[in-house]
């Protein structure tokens, strides 16, 4: 069996971000707002040149 098979993979380009909270109201176990520029945050997500990804 193949170990991703059936994993989610999330990618956030956070720099894109327009922080209107639909990704928080949709999923608020994944996502939260910073307080500090009101941008969502990926919960647990791995950043590599500004993109955040998590494999769930």
């Amino acid at each position: 069996m193949n170990p991703k098979q059936g994993k989610l993979q999330i990618i956030h380009y956070r720099e894109k971000c327009i922080g209107c909270n639909a990704c928080v109201e949709a999923a608020p176990d994944r996502w939260a707002i910073s307080k500090k520029d009101g941008k969502a945050v990926l919960l647990k997500g791995i950043e590599k040149k500004g993109i955040y990804t998590v494999i769930t």
